[in-house]
């Protein structure tokens, strides 16, 4: 059927699975979890040595102590590549086998303290998960800006008298109608004008405090703010601020790259194992952060360039 490869070995790369379970495949080798699983037909073709074997351990240079020195004072060691003359059994080396390659290197001291490192190793590292709230100092540093304890404290004294005459106001109200029952018509139509008077003076001062407490915290907010943005431009950063953040922004979209070809390499991924599965998500996450966090700076940027804007036209007008 086969014609003149049906005495030839066959070798066929592929994730169809039709193929794979065929009963006409001598011999399966696949990756699962990380690991070659080698299924055999024995049916087919006995007990045959497997073709997954350890490389054989080979020499690859046998290093001659020289106490030779170079100009700089050096000592260095020649490497004569003699037994590297066959790369594998059957590939010839591209050293030719009559030449005597040398190489020079320097060997490392003794006294150098040697360190090992057992996390280098790992090719997935826990995921570390942040945790706190924001520090008192940033909290610190906007009560500073506001204007400190003078302002908190001017604000206390305009609420209490705010809410002072609201109360009193209420209580004269109260007593200018309860005295009807008490008092003759001609009493009551009397005293109307005094306690309209200060019913009038009470709910205008009332009103003056709430005028003057609106005006005092949106001094003291635009104060701050002002306060913070200079800071933020007398600061050591130089670069052009809206140029980088759009960088940033480009650079960090490849998020969606990331996306098409983690699902073009899905079955690649998951004969893997889950741990790279698992690596991959973690990598996906990652990147909408940093590009979720570009892009809050960038809106943050062009809202506070367009409150800006706004605020020095009104004021101009």
């Amino acid at each position: 059927m086969l014609g003149l490869l049906r005495h030839k070995t066959i070798l066929l790369v592929t994730h169809s699975p039709e193929i794979i379970g065929s009963p006409y495949v001598d011999r399966t080798i696949e990756i699962k979890d990380g690991a070659l699983v080698e299924t055999v037909n024995v049916a087919k073709i006995g007990l045959d040595k497997s073709p997954i074997s350890p490389l054989k351990a080979r020499q690859y240079f046998t290093d001659d102590s020289s106490e030779d020195l170079l100009e700089d004072g050096v000592a260095v060691t020649t490497v004569h590549y003699q037994d590297m003359m066959l790369v594998s059994p059957s590939v010839k080396s591209p050293f030719g086998g009559h030449l005597e390659q040398y190489c020079l290197f320097t060997p490392i001291d003794d006294s150098q303290p040697k360190t090992y490192n057992e996390t280098s190793g790992k090719l997935v590292v826990v995921e570390e998960r942040e945790a706190g709230r924001v520090s008192s100092e940033v909290f610190l540093a906007y009560f500073n800006a506001v204007g400190g304890w003078s302002v908190v404290i001017a604000l206390l004294v305009v609420q209490s008298a705010w809410q002072g005459l609201q109360v009193t106001s209420d209580l004269w109200l109260s007593s200018w109608t309860s005295t009807g029952s008490t008092t003759t018509s001609e009493e009551f139509l009397d005293s109307a004008q005094y306690n309209i008077l200060i019913y009038t003076l009470l709910a205008v001062s009332s009103s003056v405090m709430v005028v003057f407490r609106s005006l005092m915290v949106s001094w003291a907010g635009l104060r701050a703010s002002k306060k913070l943005f200079d800071g933020l431009c007398q600061s050591g950063l130089c670069l052009s601020k809206a140029r980088e953040l759009v960088r940033l922004s480009k650079t960090t979209r490849s998020t969606m790259t990331h996306i098409s070809e983690s699902i073009d390499g899905a079955v690649l991924m998951r004969a893997f194992g889950p741990k790279q599965v698992r690596r991959f998500e973690r990598l996906h996450q990652v990147k909408v952060d940093r590009n979720n966090e570009t892009n809050f700076c960038s809106d943050l940027a062009g809202q506070w360039f367009a409150f800006r804007i706004q605020m020095i036209s009104a004021s101009i007008l």
